[in-house]
């Protein structure tokens, strides 16, 4: 997760990360629980992973998050999979359609279509939705933004 908050925070700082959640709360999880065989994301097909959705599902129900954000195509997929049935959202919708969610929303924050987060409701819940590539991944692949949006919708 050091990737993550080096992106977030502009460099890493453990005082920095460590006020953070105890000021703000943060609550990890991974929305790829049920892999394949593979360490390698690129290796697990998406049949595995909708065998945990419903378990995703109700830890964001539990844990009801200001802010829900996803690393890579197959976490980005799989929230947004989780997320139409409860949000009449086209941009959800072509996310969970998507081969390549990511590209899919890099696509639409450089056409003006997503600007500021995805809002969407589970349970009644209102939240923002930010899927982003992989921390260690976002110097290669980025869409406009990507962290500066996370930033302001945390409030860092």
């Amino acid at each position: 997760m050091r990737g993550f908050w080096t992106c977030l925070f502009g460099k890493y700082d453990d005082d920095a990360v460590n006020a953070f959640i105890e000021e703000e709360g943060v609550y990890f999880s991974n929305s790829m629980l049920c892999f394949g065989g593979s360490n390698d994301a690129n290796d697990h097909p998406r049949r595995h992973v909708e065998g945990c959705r419903s378990f995703i599902r109700r830890q964001i129900e539990i844990v009801k998050p200001d802010v829900l954000v996803s690393f890579g195509d197959i976490g980005a997929w799989n929230v947004a999979t989780i997320l139409p049935k409860h949000n009449d959202d086209e941009v959800l919708q072509r996310l969970a359609e998507s081969e390549h969610p990511l590209r899919e929303m890099k696509q639409m924050v450089a056409s003006g279509d997503v600007d500021g987060g995805i809002d969407v409701r589970l349970s009644d819940h209102p939240m923002k939705f930010w899927p982003l590539y992989q921390p260690a991944r976002s110097q290669l692949n980025r869409f406009e933004g990507d962290y500066e949006v996370l930033r302001r919708l945390v409030g860092v």
